[in-house]
């Protein structure tokens, strides 16, 4: 879920203020440091230029004497220099200074690895000066380094000298460096203090600033907002902070108005239509009840004459049927097909208008495929055709009307019949949608549905049948099927969605058509 507005606001100035006093502070200690350095620069170049002013006047008077032990003694540059450098180790001065000499073998004059770098540099006249901060691991050491020239001046102390230009280096080592570190910490600390006062003043004040004039109105525009998400039209937002969320307090209400007048129009409009719905839904439950109320009533009517016909059929055949009247077989297989349409007109009707009652009892389905199987036997036999079924050895008990399931199997039996070729099989099944778990000698039966199923031979079905073959009044075959109108397949489904399953239809892989329906297993108390 992201964060509320004054949320991510109030991040973001963290973390500009955040990055901006990083790298201020950065930027200030960088520029401190440089600053402590230049300091300790200076110092130590004061120290040198004051070592190499002497040494000069020392070489200008070629010398000086000073009275040691009642005889005078004289004291060159380098003497005055390295006495200069003991007596400020002897008194642990804050700074010392080494005479350097290139190739010394002097171990008081030799110079270590930054010497002999920074005179190889000089001699070079890459640098007129270098320095370095050594940490000493208890304290850190300032050292500076400046050359040490060989001029005319040091002819007077070293006549028949060939030497020429930089010739060493004075060292000056600053011992208490880490005092000017300690000023810089202190400064870079009162900054940080400074620097996060004032950006925390600024930060409260640029909260409030986008408090006040922009996450305060944007609150009350949101309110608004929800208001209208849920359906209240008649909220007006006020929003005052500014000019321009003034003009933004005055679109919102104007489009809340627009919403609400169309609203008002979208009302009237769907009144209007419902109404309009309304009668033609009522006109259609008037239309589909006088449509049932024609099919069964005609039914009705029609069953009369055709039973009485069945009769007087029944009554000719007896007189004459010693003299093979074909008229009269004609007549009753005619009358015969009539019935049957009438009846499963009767049974469509019931089914839609919902008046079909069944008479639900516990059964064996096995057995009553079984029962279909052998009434659809004859016309089997006139086509020359196989049925196998194989009898399952646990009982199928459910929940059925058996009157209208064995029309179910007759009508799946019939058609399979009807459209496989002479001499061919059908194939009748019955599964347990489920598992079994064998207990002992006896199987124990889990599940839910049985689905049976019933396979030809024949043709197949297209895609777009398959779609359409339970319709009413829907027939595969082009020219119609003479026998029926369609209704079978219809009522076959009603039938099963009325028992709790499902019918259905698939293309088998070796050739011809399955037609299969569900039905509930009955469970067993106890």
């Amino acid at each position: 879920m992201p964060a509320t507005l004054n949320k991510q606001l109030l991040l973001f100035l963290l973390l500009i203020n955040a990055l901006f006093a990083a790298a201020f502070l950065a930027w200030q200690s960088y520029q401190e440091k440089e600053a402590v350095i230049q300091q300790m620069k200076l110092e130590a170049r004061g120290i040198y230029h004051y070592v190499v002013l002497t040494r000069q006047l020392i070489s200008k008077w070629e010398g000086v004497y000073i009275k040691h032990h009642g005889d005078f003694e004289r004291k060159t540059p380098s003497g005055f220099t390295k006495a200069l450098a003991d007596l400020g180790k002897a008194r642990k001065a804050p700074f010392s200074i080494k005479l350097a000499f290139a190739g010394n073998i002097d171990p008081d004059h030799a110079p270590d690895t930054f010497e002999q770098q920074v005179i190889a540099q000089m001699q070079k006249k890459k640098i007129r000066e270098a320095w370095e901060v050594l940490d000493r691991g208890d304290h850190r050491e300032f050292r500076y380094a400046g050359p040490l020239i060989f001029d005319a001046d040091c002819t007077s102390c070293h006549a028949g000298s060939t030497k020429n230009g930089v010739i060493g280096c004075i060292t000056v080592s600053l011992h208490d460096a880490d005092q000017f570190f300690a000023t810089l910490s202190r400064k870079n600390m009162y900054t940080a203090i400074y620097l996060a006062g004032t950006f925390g003043v600024i930060m409260l004040l640029l909260w409030a600033l986008l408090n006040r004039f922009v996450l305060a109105p944007l609150k009350r525009l949101d309110e608004a907002a929800r208001h209208v998400e849920q359906g209240d039209l008649d909220v007006e937002v006020n929003l005052s902070g500014s000019r321009e969320w003034q003009s933004v307090g005055r679109n919102f209400n104007s489009m809340v108005n627009a919403l609400a007048r169309q609203q008002a129009v979208l009302k009237q409009e769907v009144k209007k239509a419902v109404s309009g719905m309304q009668a033609a839904y009522d006109e259609l439950k008037r239309m589909e009840q006088y449509k049932a109320d024609f099919f069964t009533n005609i039914t009705h009517d029609l069953k009369t004459p055709i039973t009485a016909m069945k009769g007087a059929l029944t009554l000719l055949d007896r007189k004459y049927g010693h003299e093979d009247s074909p008229y009269l077989d004609i007549l009753q297989r005619n009358c015969s097909k009539l019935a049957s349409m009438v009846q499963d007109i009767l049974d469509c009707a019931r089914l839609e208008s919902g008046s079909m009652e069944l008479d639900m009892q516990p059964a064996d389905m096995a057995e009553l495929i079984e029962d279909a199987i052998l009434m659809a036997m004859p016309l089997a036999w006139d086509r020359e055709i196989e049925i196998r079924y194989q009898v399952p050895d646990f009982r199928c008990m459910a929940m059925i009307d058996s009157t209208r399931m064995e029309q179910v199997m007759a009508n799946l039996l019939s058609n399979a019949i009807k459209f496989s070729p002479e001499g061919s099989t059908v194939e009748v099944g019955i599964d347990f949608a489920g598992h079994q778990i064998k207990n002992g000698s006896e199987k124990e039966i889990h599940g839910s549905f049985y689905m049976i199923s019933v396979s030809d031979t024949g043709q197949g079905l297209s895609e777009e049948s398959m779609k359409m073959v339970f319709n009413k009044f829907y027939q595969c075959s082009p020219k119609g099927d003479p026998d029926g109108l369609g209704l079978g397949l219809s009522i076959v489904k009603g039938i099963v969605e009325m028992h709790g399953g499902q019918a259905g239809v698939r293309t088998r892989d070796e050739g011809g058509t399955c037609f299969w329906f569900t039905v509930p297993v009955l469970k067993q108390e106890g």
